[in-house]
C-alpha cells in the first residue's frame, strides 16, 4: 500500500511540469530557466522511478547466517517523524531523495524547503496529496533558525535529513546530540552555500 502512493506520485509531477517550472522559475529564489527545471522534474521522476522498482525488495526481511538454535535477521521497521531539511539548489531533484524513501518506508515527514525556493515542497506536497497520500503523512514547514532547532530537538523527530553547507550540517548535528532524544542524522554536506 506505502508503494502504491509513491508509484502514483511519480506521475503528478509530470503532468504539472509547465506549472511547477514556472513557479520553481520565476517566483523563487532560484531563478532557473525553465528549460533546465524541466530536467531537473524529469531527473526527479526518474530517481522516483528506481526508488520504487527496488523498494520491496531493499524493505524485505533479511535472514541472516546463524547457529543452530538461533535465527538471525533484519527487519525494518519506520523510525516515525522524519525532519527533511532541503537545499535551495536542486529542490526537487535533491528533497526527492529524503521524502519518497522516508515515506515508502512508512514514516511521516516534515520538509522545511529553503526560504530561497519556499515553493518547491508546496508543489511537492500537492503532487503528493493529489496521488492520494493521506493528510498530514507529508507536511511543508517554513521555519526559520529557531524553528528548525525547535523540530532537530524535538524527541517526537525520530531522524534529520540534511542537505547544505559544512556549516549548516554542523549546526544540525549539534542540534540532533543536545536533544532530548537519540536520533538519526543523515548530512550530505557541500563546501558550497546550498541550504
Amino acid at each position: 500500500r506505502r508503494l502504491r502512493y509513491g508509484i502514483d506520485d511519480a506521475d503528478g509531477p509530470v503532468s504539472h511540469y509547465n506549472f511547477v517550472c514556472r513557479d520553481a522559475s520565476l517566483t523563487t529564489g532560484n531563478h532557473r530557466p525553465v528549460s533546465q527545471c524541466l530536467g531537473e522534474m524529469r531527473g526527479m521522476v526518474g530517481r522516483a522511478e528506481y526508488m520504487l522498482s527496488i523498494a520491496e525488495e531493499s524493505l524485505k526481511p533479511t535472514e541472516l547466517p546463524s547457529n543452530p538454535g538461533f535465527k538471525l535477521s533484519i527487519q525494518r521497521e519506520p523510525l516515525g517523524v522524519v525532519f527533511v531539511i532541503a537545499p535551495w539548489n536542486f529542490p526537487f531533484l535533491v528533497t526527492i531523495n529524503s521524502v519518497l524513501p522516508a515515506i515508502i518506508a512508512g514514516n511521516t515527514v516534515l520538509v522545511k524547503p529553503s526560504p530561497q525556493t519556499p515553493l518547491s515542497a508546496e508543489r511537492m506536497q500537492r503532487a503528493f496529496d493529489l496521488a492520494g497520500l493521506p493528510t498530514d503523512v507529508l507536511q511543508t514547514v517554513h521555519l526559520g533558525s529557531p524553528g528548525v532547532e525547535f523540530a532537530v530537538k524535538h524527541p517526537l523527530v525520530n531522524f534529520v535529513s540534511f542537505t547544505g553547507s559544512v556549516a549548516g550540517g554542523r549546526s544540525v548535528e549539534r542540534m540532533a546530540v543536545d536533544g532530548e532524544s537519540i536520533k538519526g542524522v543523515a548530512l550530505e554536506v557541500s563546501s558550497h552555500q546550498v541550504a
